[in-house]
């Protein structure tokens, strides 16, 4: 194969051309392919020129190996011409790692195989030898199943071509990692929760805490505890794995929220100084009852309170003065429950009041006490509040430690009397009031009056009586009268109760009887006594 007029190519300098002659085929498709610097030239066009030459871009000092190739045409048959400097080839096997048996073994080479056209064996160990196929660029490729597991030397012979430097490789078969994944939905305290595992090459699972502590697994569910405490932390879960993969841990990431809590207290109406309470009750989400928990209450001052065992806090309202009070209460939370507040209302009302008095009857001068007695509704003796009683006048008292007042009635003039008591209440009690009869009657006075004898010789003859009251204290002022043979006499007590009368023309001997009188007051009854006068 020729072309038209030329021989063949050659290379002078840095250019290859045509050789002239007198007819150059100019205007001519040359295509160029092969290696230059280890870089493949692929089917490059040129066309010649007037000369019939084209110009390659290669150094002096440029390691190539190249086709200059001319397809027939109308005019001019194929030529085609290889030329090369100082090129050397290689086959280098690629390394490799894989979990498959069944392998893609490959190898990168600078051997332009369009041109040479020769053929690469893969050799493995046991002198296996495989034929590889050409793609395209110098790739070499070749598909192998191995029997097991392990490592692979790999080398290659070239055929077609003695200069060729072959590099060899390893292909490591090794098991896969067993994998492990998960959805970790939102953690909360006090809830057992199950965690569904996706795992491929594995038997089975396990699973743990980072502190140690073993969780409890069915089939790939891992089952966390209700009793984890809020906050961060580490499940790791082990795959156990089957004949064809390598077990792993998977570290993940949880958080356990604290659980919500939920206060309340029903709103308290109540009467003062009688015992009432008020029931707080704090439970988690599911509606359990949180024992052990400090409750901040703000009722009439703020103090703290712990629930009982049944998550409660009973709170008495008994003291507080009447008002309306707004409940604040609090439970701040701690490592595993979250904080919950709650308002209420305690209404405590005024106490009822009860006035009694029993009715008094006496007599003037007797010692007698009216007593009142004020009590709030249980009957407890209200002390040191101020009662109004009106009797024979207004006058204000105040109660001793038994709720009392007693009002001594002996002096009152004597009648009866509607005592009016009215307790006219205060910041903690109703009012009331209450009315009773005093009853005062007069008392019995007694006279002293004695027999008495007289000389008839005597012209005025005193005759003295005594009168005193029913407490043997002497009556004043009391008119008294004597009456003596139809003659009457008229006196009143002294200071001393004695009254003396001057009897005169009373001379005939002879014994007389006498009627002593006191006519009675306002205080005393009357009083008439019969008496011998005897005149010698």
């Amino acid at each position: 194969m020729t072309y038209w007029g030329a021989t063949g190519i050659t290379k002078t300098g840095s250019t290859a051309t045509t050789p002239s002659r007198s007819n150059k085929a100019a205007g001519q498709n040359i295509t160029v392919s092969g290696v230059v610097n280890d870089n493949f030239v692929s089917d490059i066009g040129y066309v010649t020129d007037e000369n019939g030459a084209i110009v390659l871009n290669i150094g002096t000092g440029d390691n190539y190996y190249i086709s200059v190739r001319h397809d027939a045409d109308s005019y001019y048959t194929e030529a085609e011409k290889t030329i090369s400097n100082n090129i050397k080839f290689n086959v280098n096997v690629t390394s490799q790692t894989t979990n498959n048996w069944t392998v893609n073994i490959t190898a990168k080479s600078n051997i332009p195989n369009d041109i040479i056209g020769g053929r690469l064996l893969f050799i493995l160990p046991h002198n296996i030898e495989i034929n590889a196929t050409y793609v395209a660029d110098g790739i070499w490729w070749a598909e192998y199943t191995f029997d097991n597991y392990g490592n692979y030397q790999i080398s290659a012979s070239y055929i077609g071509h003695d200069n060729v430097s072959i590099s060899n490789a390893t292909v490591s078969i090794i098991k896969a990692n067993s994998t492990i994944s998960l959805d970790v939905p939102v953690l909360e305290y006090g809830n057992s929760v199950r965690l569904a595992v996706n795992t491929t090459g594995a038997l089975g699972i396990t699973a743990e805490i980072y502190d140690g502590q073993i969780l409890a697994v069915m089939g790939n569910v891992i089952i966390l505890p209700d009793d984890l405490k809020a906050g961060p932390h580490a499940l790791i879960i082990t795959a156990l794995p089957d004949a064809d993969h390598i077990g792993i841990k998977k570290t993940v990431p949880i958080y356990i929220e604290k659980a919500k809590t939920q206060l309340a207290a029903s709103a308290v109406t109540a009467t003062y100084n009688v015992n009432s309470e008020l029931v707080i009750s704090l439970t988690d989400g599911q509606g359990r009852q949180l024992k052990g928990a400090v409750v901040s209450v703000d009722l009439n001052g703020v103090k703290n309170y712990t629930t009982d065992s049944d998550g409660l806090i009973a709170l008495s309202t008994q003291g507080l003065i009447p008002n309306v009070y707004t409940v604040n209460i609090a439970f701040e939370g701690n490592d595993y429950y979250g904080r919950s507040n709650a308002t209420t209302t305690v209404t405590i009302l005024k106490d009822g009041t009860n006035l009694v008095a029993e009715a008094v009857t006496t007599t003037y001068n007797v010692n007698r006490d009216l007593v009142i007695s004020l009590t709030d509704s249980q009957g407890r003796p209200l002390n040191g509040v101020s009662v109004s009683v009106n009797i024979n006048g207004n006058k204000a008292y105040a109660t001793d430690k038994n709720g009392q007042i007693k009002i001594n009635v002996a002096n009152l003039v004597p009648k009866t009397y509607t005592a009016k008591m009215t307790f006219n209440g205060n910041s903690k009690y109703e009012a009331s009031s209450a009315s009773v009869k005093v009853t005062v009657k007069k008392a019995n006075a007694k006279m002293v009056a004695k027999k008495k004898t007289f000389k008839s010789k005597v012209k005025t003859k005193k005759y003295t009586i005594t009168l005193k009251n029913n407490v043997g204290k002497a009556i004043k002022n009391a008119k008294i009268t004597i009456k003596i043979k139809n003659k009457t006499y008229r006196e009143k007590t002294n200071a001393n109760g004695k009254a003396v009368f001057k009897i005169k023309k009373l001379t005939k001997k002879g014994t007389f009887k006498a009627k002593v009188k006191f006519a009675g007051n306002t205080y005393y009854n009357a009083v008439t006594k019969t008496v011998k006068i005897q005149i010698k």
